[in-house]
């Protein structure tokens, strides 16, 4: 005898907490004319030291230290998710999938995107060789401090070094911090960009405040594949985003074998 499978619902999403989004100043801009060429904004504070000049009683005092302003650019990208499906279409069904993918993943996708540019811009600060996790961060905190301008940092660590550094993270309702007030994005779409299987270590990051900003989710009819012929519909959805930092990143080698005490594996 053959039975029908009933169905029965998914269970309900729940987004993988303490990503990007929690501590990214995220801006929804519903006005496309900046998907175009991306987004640029001021720096005015830059990201230098003031100068200290002592005053001798006689001497001319020489002030050679100058703070200029910055113009961080952004360049726009397309965040898309597809449903597939076989068959005679259900047009309302896959493109609400379609939409449904694409919210549950565009911070994933973000985050691969930011770990990757911050990777290339970032000034490598390695001791040397690979660190344990606590005191990766350690040198991100204080190197950041001396030299990141008056932002507060945020620190870009994947979930296994997040993990592995907890003893000097917290949590403040939705979103980590160090214990001294830096924001930490533990991005579960860090991992991939900045994990080294071939030693089994990855890179954490510090950059400075970072703004993202995202344009209307836009959800497509189904449309049928003709190659190969058969029988595939496509839905598509969409996202418009783009993304700046302040200041010079900076990276760190850790070595995930390191214990919470910040030793080296």
């Amino acid at each position: 005898m053959a039975f029908t499978r009933f169905y029965v619902d998914p269970p309900p999403f729940k987004p993988i907490p303490f990503g990007l989004f929690s501590v990214a100043d995220v801006r929804d801009m519903n006005d496309s004319h900046w998907s175009g060429g991306g987004i640029e904004m001021e720096n005015p504070y830059g990201c230098g030291e003031p100068g200290v000049a002592t005053q001798p009683c006689e001497a001319p005092v020489t002030k050679n230290v100058f703070i200029s302003p910055e113009y961080p650019e952004g360049d726009p990208m397309t965040v898309y998710a597809q449903y597939r499906c076989a068959g005679p279409p259900d047009f309302n069904s896959a493109r609400d999938n379609a939409v449904k993918a694409l919210s549950a993943g565009e911070e994933r996708a973000i985050e691969s995107a930011v770990m990757t540019q911050l990777l290339a811009d970032a000034d490598d600060i390695t001791p040397g060789t690979a660190v344990g996790p606590v005191q990766g961060i350690g040198l991100l905190e204080g190197f950041w401090g001396a030299n990141g301008g008056p932002y507060q940092a945020t620190l870009h660590l994947g979930r296994t070094a997040a993990t592995l550094g907890w003893g000097v993270l917290d949590r403040h309702g939705n979103h980590l911090e160090t214990t001294l007030g830096s924001l930490v994005s533990a991005g579960a779409g860090y991992f991939n960009v900045a994990y080294d299987d071939t030693d089994g270590s990855t890179w954490l990051v510090a950059s400075g405040p970072i703004v993202v900003v995202r344009g209307v989710m836009q959800a497509h009819e189904p449309f049928f594949i003709q190659a190969p012929l058969d029988n595939t519909w496509v839905a598509l959805a969409e996202r418009t985003f783009a993304f700046a930092t302040l200041c010079t990143p900076v990276k760190v080698k850790v070595a995930l074998g390191g214990g919470l005490d910040g030793g080296s594996p």
